[in-house]
């Protein structure tokens, strides 16, 4: 674990395990850069990292799509991490206890 401040692109080679089953690599773009994507080809891994937003241009449709359809993947995934981590049965999120709701 590491504290808020520090970069997470920095410690993508801690965080991924070349013996997983898989060949694709799924984060957000903090983790893109030029040296992590040449580290993951070295590994024979696929990035499916998202792209940034150019500075000062708008993104492109096509570089939207494709960062939508990452995204749609990496929830379903983070939900069965979250669903793990909390023991939830529900599929919704947890309401306020009554006692913390304002009537």
């Amino acid at each position: 674990m590491t504290s808020a401040s520090a970069a997470d692109g920095r410690f993508l080679r801690q965080v991924v395990s070349t013996n997983n089953t898989s060949s694709k690599v799924w984060a957000d773009s903090a983790y893109r850069s030029m040296r992590n994507e040449k580290w993951l080809s070295d590994q024979m891994l696929t990035s499916r990292i998202h792209r940034r937003k150019p500075m000062g241009k708008p993104m492109s449709k096509a570089t939207a799509r494709a960062n939508a359809a990452k995204s749609s993947i990496r929830a379903h995934v983070e939900h069965v991490f979250a669903h793990q981590k909390t023991g939830s049965t529900c599929s919704s999120a947890p309401s306020a206890s009554p006692a913390l709701r304002r009537n």
